[in-house]
């Protein structure tokens, strides 16, 4: 009797342990930082909380603090509920660091930390408003848009960054604060970042072949062959103008007031926002996000 009731007591004690770490797991809240718009070929997203990859689809959701990793012949383009989209290139790989909005100031917040490879990005006339902002942080150099587009090319040898001005004006600094100088560049502008320099100026053609096949590159779709059209994201679904506000899709806001007001945190700092997730999930790499 007396081993039956250890038994018992064994039993009891596992089950609560089971249904507390159920709570904890069900009491996760993270935030939302936009959708997955359209993909070629395969991505894979890795959450902050079991960092285990998860093949991505169209209608995934995608986190802050999420890393996500593009395969050979690959591309995904995401819609940010702060008004913008962006599309990964082929092999790259980059973390959302940052997306907040707050609906007292309308002020937006977005930084994504391109680890390696493309980056596109088409930023929403909302980030225009005072305070707002959204950088792309590499390795070597901060590229700060507001209403814009650009696209960011990061390189390990050496390590550099380079940044093309599409449309309107984009700010270029060196990720190393000691390092003063910036660069604002535009249309058919561009700024190279060393490691351990300011930003270097240089032009560029769209119909070059090279830039031709960089736009093509964070098009989905392949690109359409015509320059002007891929500039404007032409396979995105709806333009620039349909990424909406920070209501779009029923995404919540992120009350910037409720949060942190630091500065945007430094390139490699170890994120902290968590995801929420009440349901389990497949994790092997060749499984679809089941969002």
């Amino acid at each position: 009797e007396l081993e039956m009731n250890k038994t018992v007591n064994v039993l009891i004690l596992v089950s609560l342990m089971i249904l507390s770490a159920l709570y904890v797991s069900a009491a996760k809240k993270g935030k939302q930082a936009g959708i997955v718009n359209s993909i070629e070929g395969k991505a894979v997203v890795f959450h902050i909380e079991d960092n285990k990859a998860r093949t991505i689809a169209v209608g995934n959701k995608i986190y802050v603090n999420d890393r996500i990793v593009t395969e050979k012949n690959s591309k995904v383009q995401i819609i940010l509920r702060n008004d913008c989209v962006f599309t990964v290139a082929e092999k790259s790989e980059l973390v959302i660091t940052k997306d907040m909005f707050s609906k007292l100031t309308g002020k937006r917040e977005t930084v994504i930390s391109l680890l390696k490879g493309k980056l596109r990005s088409v930023v929403g006339k909302s980030y225009s408003s005072a305070g707002s902002k959204y950088e792309v942080h590499t390795r070597t150099a901060i590229a700060g848009v507001r209403g814009t587009q650009n696209l960011v090319e990061t390189s390990d040898n050496p390590p550099s960054t380079n940044v093309y001005g599409i449309e309107n004006t984009t700010n270029v600094k060196n990720s190393d604060k000691k390092i003063k100088g910036g660069l604002n560049v535009g249309p058919g502008k561009g700024a190279k970042v060393p490691l351990n320099g300011p930003p270097e100026p240089f032009d560029f053609d769209f119909d070059d072949p090279s830039v031709r096949a960089l736009l093509g590159g964070t098009t989905i779709g392949g690109g359409s062959g015509d320059a002007e059209d891929d500039v404007n994201m032409g396979s995105f679904q709806g333009g620039p103008d349909a990424v909406g506000s920070s209501e779009h899709r029923d995404i919540e806001p992120f009350d910037i007031e409720q949060h942190d007001r630091d500065e945007t945190p430094p390139f490699d700092q170890t994120p902290e926002q968590n995801r929420d997730d009440s349901s389990p999930e497949q994790t092997h790499e060749d499984t679809a996000c089941n969002e």
